[in-house]
């Protein structure tokens, strides 16, 4: 009951807005065109993967109380529109998952990266946009056997017989890819290579290998969260105090350094999405410092080229931040009082 209380009034909070500030600039030099500042619980509850379907933003965060973890859909302008409070599947808490990390959307679903502190339980769950209420979510296998059959335990995993590890560092990220029906995940140290899964039954369906433009082998270190983008795969990684963007060609596997953000030591580089409007193509990723948690627009237009139809932010009147704030609330409860009645069950 105490976590269901605490995580009822942080959502009150947050909506109330006294957790946020907004400041915008406009740097040529490092590509930053926006950013935005949340304190204290705004910053909760955004400190960890972004998304956006052109109109929202979404975010998902743990909150660093027991395994309460949400799912937080926004205007650009930082307003909140919908949360789900407690986001993370009963199952998936049995196995002690309490991290939502990565997230992605496609097609009116919000797809969330989840896992336990141990990284023996990586999930899938995904979300109806509109509302945030969960749809359906699958446990991944952690690696594979030489002949690439998943393999569903740690203690499975034979290396001596050629097994190939996969989620044993967990699933910081999720990346759907809708041109091919597939989504991808990779370790978050020292990656050589993306898993592959089906998006229609998340059956596991290949690898994609690293390489660098000479064809040697590279790794993906850190990727806190990633974007499909046309053909590529774009990463926000936590690298030193540089903490760059990564390109991945998802044909052939070759990786390149888009540029560095420079964010310094003290800043955690959280996730990112890709954002296209008709002023051209942009990067939106956030940093932790702190209690504060920067939202950052960066214009990679002459970098990424349009591939989408334009789509701009939605702006809510003042009524509607109203009714958004008063449906957010009641989400939130009729989520507490669901998880009451199934913890009961």
């Amino acid at each position: 009951m105490f976590k269901r209380i605490v995580s009822f009034v942080l959502s009150v909070i947050l909506l109330l807005g006294c957790c946020a500030s907004a400041v915008a600039q406009s740097t040529e030099a490092d590509r930053l065109v926006d950013e935005k500042e949340y304190l204290l619980f705004g910053a909760l509850y955004r400190a960890q993967g972004v998304a956006t379907d052109g109109g929202y933003l979404y975010f998902g965060s743990n909150q660093f109380v027991g395994q309460l973890s949400d799912i937080l859909k926004t205007t650009f302008d930082g307003d909140a529109v919908c949360i789900n409070p407690d986001a993370i599947p009963f199952e998936a808490k049995m196995d002690q998952c309490f991290h939502v990390g990565g997230i992605d959307y496609h097609d009116g679903k919000i797809y969330a990266a989840i896992e336990d502190n141990g990284y023996y339980n990586p999930y899938i769950a995904v979300y109806d946009a509109e509302n945030l209420e969960l749809l359906e979510y699958k446990r991944l296998p952690v690696g594979t056997t030489a002949d690439l059959e998943p393999i569903e335990n740690k203690e499975d995993i034979d290396f001596a017989k050629g097994d190939i590890r996969m989620h044993m560092d967990g699933v910081p990220w999720v990346a759907v890819d809708p041109a091919r029906n597939v989504f991808y995940t990779a370790e978050w140290s020292d990656a050589d290579r993306l898993n592959v899964f089906s998006l229609t039954d998340y059956s596991f369906v290949g690898f994609v290998e690293l390489k660098d433009e000479q064809g040697n082998a590279v790794v993906l270190d850190r990727c806190q969260g990633a974007d499909v983008y046309g053909n590529m795969l774009y990463c926000s990684c936590d690298i030193g105090s540089e903490q760059p963007f990564m390109a991945i060609d998802l044909d052939s596997g070759v990786m390149t350094r888009l540029f560095d953000r420079n964010l310094g030591d003290d800043a955690e580089a959280e996730g990112m999405c890709v954002q296209t409007t008709e002023d051209g193509v942009f990067f939106v990723s956030q940093y932790y410092a702190g209690v504060k948690v920067t939202v950052c627009t960066y214009d990679v237009s002459d970098l990424v080229a349009p591939v989408e139809e334009a789509k701009e932010p939605v702006v809510l009147s003042f009524f509607d931040k109203i009714v958004a704030a008063l449906r957010t609330v009641f989400v939130g409860m009729i989520n507490m009082f669901s998880l009451t009645l199934n913890k009961a069950a």
